[in-house]
């Protein structure tokens, strides 16, 4: 019998076990607010920090060569009296120089909220295109920009969502947005109907989801068009031009009724990547959605059951499906802002968002609040919180992972060591922050159709519990002292949850169980 890597071969049947949790995924985790943008390792010691002259406007990105980019308040933007406005875009090294300083702004457009490296390739050389959304006289269009010199861009691509409307009467008209249905009371009904407060890429469908808080719902639209053929319904891949795809979290914008309302007020939606960025490690669910749900003080992931980039629903009926895979309610998660990460231990990175005290964005009257008021409108948004969370059932899950104390991020993202600069960046990889029962690996042994699991280390008086992914239980065991070894029985093929606990601690895999 040959070990290769975890999967043991017997004869003419091999069966592996493969580990695609730990207790957590370890690289650097980014966050900012302020001036200010930290890069922090396991132990949460700063790798890097990187200060700016102006204030972080809502978002900011690390980029693969390990700088950043950031937004400030463009001067002369129009639309200042809405939310976080930005437009002045720059680029900062390792170092902290500047290596583009360019401005995208005007009094017909503004850019808000997000800015989205778009990425083609794997190679590390390769420079971004930025994705943004702009208020415009009404709604938002999303402009793709190029960098081509230190202080100058051009727009590569664009879309405007004025050109995908109904006046009035759009019932079961998925592809177009009903002008009336858009914003709220304390709202704009014109440029901030829509209010998009992020932008998500999947290179491999070339599409975007966009996150449109004011209609409480995910679009998809196709960015393989060009930008005439985006103004239309035929053209690119989808052969749809710029017509929505799939929109999902309020089917009564498309005049469907009787279907569930399952979002409110959200923020940061995007794709699941099917690998981690800069590596080749798969993330389970890749191709599913994530989301802030603000409204409901909730973390979703949504799985896409149009993983093929073609989406199709019956006529009268909403697009599946019909309700959310996996929820958790964060403690502290603000009312506004947020993000959601998948890694590829199955984990979820969530930030909990909410407004920094030192954004020059004070509400929606475009005047500076006091942070009593600000609190008072979105609570929570006083301090922010960065967690890992395992999931567990369908609803909940256990932090691993806790980061606290740099005050507030609108987001917070993991990135693998290899991301950075290709790997070549030379910072030290810290050891694992919660070591209690670490390591934790899964081997397999085939015996009489029997599946064993093997710990590293002897565990005294812990219980091992196997879930499947529904949440339902389906092994409890109890161990005596220094168990190593862990018969599971014949089970079918499938992917499935273990836990171990023991001494009060516990530790927690996703398993994929394979008989060949």
């Amino acid at each position: 019998m040959k070990n290769l890597h975890g999967i043991l071969l017997m004869g003419a049947m091999a069966v592996s076990v493969i580990c695609a949790q730990s207790k957590t995924y370890d690289g650097y985790t980014f966050v900012f607010g302020g001036r200010n943008l930290n890069l922090y390792d396991m132990d949460k010691k700063v790798v890097n920090k990187w200060t700016v002259q102006n204030t972080i406007q809502a978002c900011a990105d690390l980029l693969r060569d390990s700088s950043v980019i950031v937004p400030f308040l463009a001067s002369g933007s129009g639309f200042t009296k809405l939310a976080v406005p930005h437009g002045h875009f720059q680029i900062l090294n390792w170092k902290g120089e500047i290596t583009w300083d360019y401005t995208y702004a005007s009094s017909s457009y503004t850019p808000h909220h997000d800015i989205e490296p778009v990425y083609r390739t794997d190679d590390p050389r390769e420079k971004p295109t930025f994705l943004v959304p702009c208020y415009t006289s009404w709604g938002d269009k999303i402009v793709e920009i190029r960098p081509t010199g230190k202080t100058t861009a051009e727009v590569i691509w664009e879309w405007s969502a004025s050109d995908h409307l109904c006046e009035s009467g759009c019932t079961d008209k998925s592809d177009l947005l009903d002008k009336n249905k858009g914003g709220s009371a304390s709202f704009n009904k014109t440029s901030d109907a829509m209010h998009v407060n992020n932008v998500s890429y999947n290179r491999k469908l070339d599409q975007i989801v966009i996150s449109c808080k004011g209609y409480n719902e995910l679009l998809i639209i196709d960015h393989s068009t060009t930008t005439a053929e985006a103004k239309t319904s035929s053209g690119g891949t989808s052969g749809k031009g710029g017509s929505i795809l799939y929109r999902w979290g309020n089917p009564a914008n498309y005049g469907i009724s009787g279907a569930k309302k399952v979002l409110s007020g959200q923020h940061h939606c995007c794709w699941v990547p099917d690998t981690m960025p800069g590596t080749k490690h798969s993330i389970p669910g890749g191709g599913n959605f994530m989301v802030i749900d603000n409204g409901n003080r909730r973390a979703l992931e949504i799985e896409n059951p149009f993983k093929n980039g073609i989406y199709t629903r019956s006529s009268g009926k909403a697009y599946d499906p019909a309700t959310f895979l996996w929820s958790y309610k964060p403690s502290g998660l603000a009312g506004n802002e947020g993000s959601i990460q998948k890694l590829p231990n199955g984990n979820y990175l969530i930030c909990t968002g909410g407004i920094d005290m030192g954004f020059g964005w004070g509400g929606r009257d475009g005047d500076q609040a006091s942070v009593g008021t600000v609190e008072a409108a979105f609570p929570g948004s006083g301090s922010g919180k960065v967690y890992e969370v395992t999931p567990s059932g369908s609803s909940s899950g256990t932090i691993v992972w806790e980061l606290s104390g740099f005050g507030t991020s609108t987001e917070g993202y993991r990135y693998a060591y290899e991301y950075l600069n290709g790997g070549k960046t030379p910072v030290k990889k810290s050891a694992p922050a919660h070591p209690d029962l670490n390591p934790l690996r899964f081997g397999t042994i085939v015996s009489n159709g029997m599946v064993q699991i093997t710990t590293d280390i002897g565990l005294n008086n812990a219980s091992m519990t196997l879930y499947a992914l529904s949440g339902k239980e389906i092994i409890k065991m109890s161990g005596g002292n220094n168990v190593r070894q862990w018969y599971i029985g014949s089970i079918p093929d499938g992917t499935y949850l273990v836990k171990f606990t023991c001494g009060g601690k516990m530790t927690a895999g996703k398993i994929m169980i394979q008989n060949g």
